[in-house]
């Protein structure tokens, strides 16, 4: 034996394979000038100068030709030459590295080795039936699982389906070589971070119709490379049975197991060791890969009526839209990629014929056409339009289109929008132009209502473009006849608080562009949600009416892009950031989010938009959230009056369209009131109140009416903000014995410290630093303003010696001098 052949037998012994049965398997070391074509399938410019090891794949020994592959190592020099222990030992030691970029397997020219597998079970016991337990590409982990007594075949490699197997695979009567060899194919532990690898599964598991997955990963090495060799060498002892539960335990059939990996493929990057930045742009890739490869094999009715799309695609934020157009291996076959061109100029000139395009200040890009005798809008990605255009392709043509077809002609078509066409606002149930309001009815007529100082009317072409989300509601149609006193009553407020609840209500079928936030306090039984779901009807109804509070910019985005209204149920408590959004929200929210499968793609959402909270009691402590509260409390229903559900919902319903026309005859005449009126002071949301200001004579107010209720809540919050913080508490007990205090930040936070209780200054709302106490002051400065309070920042001394000190005096002191 040469001391190359030397070299690979130690490292095959090392790896664990034992002496005898490389023997019987025929595994021996070919050097480069003697490998034959006729005999082993490959020559010697396929092999590396240093040799390869040969694995035959059939046991024949008077076999003229033996199939083989060859496996090529670095093997010239004792330093590249590491020598792995023993199979009972922990391995440390590094593989022999390929050389030269050449091939890890070496598989003979032509069809000799098609539809072969490497079984070394079968070769060591000829004759055998039994069961195969699964597939891997590792040689060295199918040999050692032989020795001890499992059958598992090596394929050599992951990618099983060729670009013809997809073609055939279209053909009942068709059956893949390797079919019915296996029931489960097994990848290494990283393949889900490797695009090509999980594409190859996808691939294997429908045209082999095997069920797939990936090795489970080593306890305390999360980065750790696992296939069935490592797998076998961290459980040295493991049953041929315990073996088989970890196969099946992470395999399933290709669907279930995509639909139990993608949503969680973040994660469980972040298990093997990735950091969320990583593991995030490591999934997109893989994720991208997956749902391509499956697209060759499922189309989007198949995804839906399985459900998948609902499961999986949906919670990723995938539309199939999205994906970059994958052709299937059939679309190869002769002229039909030009049917698919042709189809896609018969859209793109059906659409031009029959729609105006345009675009909004984002670039994106819509359409205006006509069904029925009605103007619609549709974004081109929505499905809406999608659906139009194959309405239209298949009775103007007969034709349809798939969905590379139809992507490629409404690329065209965005670029044609975006680059020709006019640039146009786009608006959400309201809208405005030319000094008149018009509000979305969202029924299939496409009707809106026209509101000016004249009055109101039902339109059916109108200057605005609408868009209609699916969770958009109708709204009934508006009749006169109606008195909003029937609502007053209806809802049972107090008259100061129906001032604040009907100027909101009227405030909603305006642009803003700031809303205040109303809240609907009451106790427990008092109607609350119900209220809030009704009001909401009146103005914007749909699909999910009521949502939970939320401090993430990203939901809040999709939720107020598709809703004008915003009503959150049973808000319990209202943290720092809940109100920091509350307060965007009401007045101008901007947001930007990447795209979803563009590296630099940006979606932004820009929106505000009237609020509605529900609350047991007044859950608004941040001072600046409480500037643009409206607060009303609801009395409890009595319970002579208590109604069921369904003959309340129907008690409301035949009131909508009644007192939805009283509110925009209102609406009509405040506006007809506004340039009218010229107040000499208005609150802090001016926009509305001066809007609140000239409904008093459309609502038959008094003069002033709505100014003294305002500032009557504006006081009852604040005194709720002053109540809720304890900094506030401290200083006024500071005041109320010592009347005034000078000094510095951090003196006077040791002052405030004696008026406060221990456990109160060790917890979270205390400051802990001058630096937070001075920012705590000027939120509070206002509110404390208000009872008599005023601090001030005033520089004393020269030079050096100059210094930033508080003052704090009480409002009859300062008046004093």
């Amino acid at each position: 034996m040469d001391d190359l052949s030397f070299k690979a037998n130690e490292y095959l012994e090392g790896r664990g394979i034992s002496s005898p049965t490389l023997s019987a398997l025929g595994i021996h070391w070919l050097s480069n000038k003697d490998a034959t074509k006729d005999r082993y399938g490959y020559g010697k410019l396929a092999i590396s100068p240093d040799g390869a090891i040969v694995f035959p794949l059939e046991s024949s020994k008077e076999a003229v030709t033996v199939i083989s592959i060859a496996r090529n190592y670095y093997a010239t020099a004792e330093s590249q030459i590491q020598h792995l222990e023993a199979i009972n030992s922990y391995r440390q030691s590094q593989r022999l590295q390929p050389v030269k970029r050449t091939p890890k397997y070496l598989l003979p020219y032509g069809d000799r080795a098609k539809g072969k597998v490497y079984d070394p079970y079968a070769l060591l016991n000829p004759g055998c039936d039994k069961p195969v337990l699964f597939a891997t590409e590792d040689i060295i982990g199918t040999i050692k699982a032989a020795q001890r007594g499992v059958r598992v075949l090596s394929t050599f490699g992951v990618w099983l389906g060729t670009r013809e197997d997809l073609a055939n695979c279209e053909s009942d009567d068709w059956q893949h070589e390797l079919a019915e060899l296996f029931p489960t194919f097994m990848a290494d532990s990283d393949a889900l971070e490797k695009p090509s690898v999980t594409g190859a599964l996808v691939r294997d598991g429908f045209v082999l119709d095997v069920r797939v997955g990936c090795f489970p990963g080593i306890p305390g090495e999360p980065q750790a490379k696992v296939g069935l060799d490592e797998f076998l060498d961290a459980n040295p002892h493991a049953t041929e049975q315990e073996l088989a539960q970890s196969v099946e335990d992470n395999s399933a059939d290709t669907l279930t197991w995509l639909e139990s990996t993608l949503p969680g493929l973040i994660e469980t990057l972040r298990e093997r060791g990735h950091n969320p930045t990583a593991a995030s742009k490591l999934a997109t890739p893989v994720i991208k890969a997956a749902i391509r490869e499956l697209l060759r094999h499922q189309d989007i009715r198949d995804l839906r009526v399985s459900g998948f799309y609902k499961s999986v695609l949906k919670p990723l934020g995938i539309t199939l839209e999205i994906l970059k157009p994958e052709e299937r291996a059939v679309k190869i076959a002769s002229g039909e990629m030009e049917v698919q061109t042709a189809i896609a100029e018969v859209i793109i000139d059906l659409v031009r014929r029959e729609c105006d395009l345009f675009h909004d200040s984002e670039q994106v890009a819509y359409a205006d056409l006509i069904v029925d005798d009605c103007r619609h809008t549709y974004p081109l990605r929505s499905v809406d339009f999608k659906r139009w255009v194959a309405r239209r392709l298949y009775e103007e043509h007969d034709k349809s289109a798939n969905n590379e077809g139809f992507q490629a002609a409404r690329n065209t078509l965005e670029a044609i929008a975006c680059f020709d066409g006019t640039e146009r606002k786009v608006w959400l149930r309201v809208a405005q132009d030319g000094g008149k309001l018009y509000l979305d009815l969202a029924n299939d007529q496409w009707q809106a209502v026209e509101i000016d100082a004249k009055g109101w009317r039902l339109v059916d072409r109108h200057p605005v473009r609408f868009i209609r989300p699916s969770t958009m509601g109708v709204l009934p149609t508006p009749i006169t006849g109606g008195n909003l006193d029937e609502l007053q009553e209806l809802l049972g407020v107090e008259d100061d608080a129906w001032v604040l609840l009907i100027t909101f209500l009227l405030y909603c079928f305006t642009t803003g562009p700031t809303f205040p936030v109303l809240l609907l306090a009451a106790s427990r039984g008092s109607g609350k949600t119900t209220i809030a779901e009704f009001l909401k009807s009146l103005i914007d109804p749909g699909k999910a009416p009521l949502i939970g509070l939320t401090a993430d910019h990203h939901k809040a985005s999709v939720a107020g892009a598709r809703r004008w209204m915003l009503c959150y149920d049973n808000i319990s408590a209202i943290n720092l950031e809940q109100s920091d959004l509350l307060c965007r929200l009401a007045t101008g929210f901007g947001f930007s989010t990447r795209t979803l499968f563009e590296t630099d793609g940006e979606t932004v959402f820009e929106l505000a938009r009237p609020q509605i909270l529900t609350a047991i009691d007044h859950v608004v402590t941040r001072d600046d959230l409480s500037d643009r509260l409206l607060m009303v409390q609801l009395p409890a229903i009595d319970k002579a009056k208590r109604l069921k559900k369904a003959d309340l919902d129907a008690k409301l319903e035949d009131l909508r369209p009644k007192l939805l026309g009283a509110l925009l005859t209102a609406l009509s005449e405040t506006l007809a009131e506004q340039p009218r009126i010229n107040p000499s002071e208005l609150p802090r949301m001016a926009d509305y109140g001066h809007f609140a200001i000239a409904a008093e004579t459309a609502l038959g107010l008094p003069a002033g009416e709505f100014l003294r209720v305002f500032d009557a809540n504006r006081e009852a919050s604040r005194q709720v903000v002053l109540e809720s913080s304890p900094l506030a508490e401290a200083i006024q007990a500071m005041i109320t014995r010592d009347y005034e205090f000078k000094g510095t930040a951090s003196v006077l936070l040791k002052k405030l410290e004696e008026f406060a209780e221990e456990s109160v200054v060790r917890s979270r709302f205390w400051p802990k630093a001058s630096n937070t106490l001075t920012r705590q002051l000027n939120r509070l400065k206002p509110d404390l303003e208000a009872v008599g309070i005023l601090i001030d920042s005033i520089l004393e001394g020269t030079g050096n010696d100059r210094s930033r000190l508080i003052s704090i005096h009480k409002w009859e002191v300062l008046h004093e001098f």
